[in-house]
Order: structure tokens, then sequence, then C-alpha cells
């Protein structure tokens, strides 16, 4: 799977055998579109992929499935079992959706993969929360943006 890939439930269930795809509206609201894909056995969304109505390839992924990736920290891990330092941590105040959580990416890398972390707060107010807090946070998804090479 890779930038190329349509952004189209018959596409996208080639590669994922055992999954039930289906297209859903997405929480951002038109020109966004996204599919999620569901376990046979988990009715939460385990992989959700993005896209945009003037683009006919997925745009982006997010991850929510522990396992899916390889050599990647396991979904559900503390922020304390991870390598990821607090410090390089941004909070996520400005995204709908995601006012108490906490992300980190690579310094520079816009495409690299964000880890995004669950502190349990409702809003983090736009500063990151005490030491103990981050250490404790869960990591919930894995995402990254779709680039096209060239």
């Amino acid at each position: 799977m890779t930038a190329d890939t349509p952004f189209d439930v018959a596409a996208l269930a080639a590669f994922l055998p055992g999954y039930d795809l289906a297209e859903t509206p997405s929480p951002d609201g038109l020109p966004f579109r996204q599919i999620v894909a569901t376990g046979l056995l988990e009715c939460r969304p385990l992989l959700i992929f993005l896209g945009h109505a003037d683009v006919p390839t997925i745009t982006g992924v997010r991850v929510r499935e522990p396992g899916r990736i390889p050599n990647a920290w396991m979904i559900g891990s503390r922020m304390d079992e991870t390598l990821i330092k607090p410090e390089d941590c941004f909070t996520a105040q400005d995204v709908p959706g995601r006012e108490g959580h906490v992300f980190a990416r690579e310094a520079g890398q816009l495409t690299a993969p964000v880890y995004w972390f669950d502190t349990g707060l409702a809003n983090t107010g736009g500063v990151l929360p005490d030491p103990d807090t981050l250490k404790t946070s869960t990591l919930y998804e894995i995402s990254w943006v779709a680039w096209k090479q060239g």
C-alpha cells in the first residue's frame, strides 16, 4: 500500500483480507473522506484510511490496531514504555476531539509517523501536562500522511 493506492473500498480490501471495510463520514466534514477497517471480532475502527474529494488516492492512514506496524511502539503502551520523551511532545489543543491528547513526531520530519497519546484529560489547555500524567499516557494511534513521490 502506497500513496498511489486508490481511495476505494475494493482496492483497500485487497490488502486486508479478514477485515470489514466501509466508507463512513469523516468527522472533519466534506471534502474529507474516510474508510474504516474493523476486524471480524473487533467492532472499533482498527485502521482508518483518509481521503479528500479532490484526490483519487489515500492521503493518510491512522493505525489503532496493536501489532499492525512492525518495529513500532505497541498500541496500548504507556509513554514511559516507549523511547518517546515528554519534551518531544506537543499538545493537540487545536485538533477537534483530541483536546486532551498529546502527539510526538520526529522533529523536522514531515513524512515521519505521528504518535498519539491519550492523557486521560478532557483538555490540556494547550500546555503539556505534568510529567507523571505524560508518562502514564496511552499510545492509541500511529498515523502518517501518504506523500506522493516526485
